[in-house]
């Protein structure tokens, strides 16, 4: 297992620098991070029992994607910065339901709408790891408090089958994580994606460890 195996640049978006300096260097982080780290590093660490990471690890595809918030929102440039680090394609910007109803879901009220930036390491139509920043439509004194509450920062894993869920969802139960209570219970879907998303997550002692499982239909 490496050296690594939570994901999070809270430390990076709280230093001080230029906004786009800070956001390139989230980028790398997590290029940094994918780079460093397999799904069975991640099962590794997350789950304790070896039964319930061969469920996991054989149900999903062998790549990893990370998901972080950020304040800065500057679309045009966001293409070229990833570029300069090492993502090659596949730059798009759609929205997250999910992300803008976990939002809602912490303020008490309706979902804020918060837009996805993705940058992809390997050629377009290829399936390659990949990272998701999220960026939500409010106040950058709001954004940041969310980040301190590392909100939406998440690593990911993707099904091969739908019909995976079950067994997944049972190996994740059976290691105290829970699924995210903004979600009710269930798994929200993604427009535009053709998949649904779920989070699971348990404390730890950075606050939380979160991993999304994102089904295609």
């Amino acid at each position: 297992m490496k050296d690594r195996p939570l994901f999070s640049v809270r430390e990076t978006l709280s230093a001080k620098g230029k906004p786009e300096n800070i956001f390139q260097q989230c980028l790398l982080d997590a290029k940094q991070f994918i780079d460093a780290n397999s799904v069975s590093d991640i099962l590794h660490h997350a789950f304790g029992r070896e039964e319930n990471r061969e469920v996991v690890k054989e149900s999903v595809r062998s790549f990893l994607h990370v998901g972080f918030l950020s304040p800065y929102r500057n679309l045009a440039d966001m293409g070229r910065m990833a570029e300069e680090v090492g993502f090659f394609s596949g730059f798009s910007t759609l929205t997250s339901a999910v992300v803008s109803r976990e939002l809602g879901y912490i303020t008490g009220c309706a979902d804020i709408p918060t837009a996805i930036f993705t940058a992809k390491l390997g050629k377009r139509h290829e399936d390659a790891s990949y990272v998701e920043v999220f960026l939500p439509d409010a106040q950058a004194s709001r954004v940041r408090k969310w980040i301190e509450d590392e909100v939406g920062t998440h690593i990911g894993l993707i099904l091969k089958k739908p019909t995976a869920f079950i067994d997944v969802q049972a190996a994740f139960y059976n290691e105290a994580f829970q699924i995210a209570p903004f979600m009710a219970g269930k798994q929200i879907d993604s427009p535009g994606r053709e998949a649904s998303v779920i989070y699971y997550e348990k404390p730890c002692v950075t606050g939380k460890f979160r991993i999304e499982i994102f089904s295609p239909y």
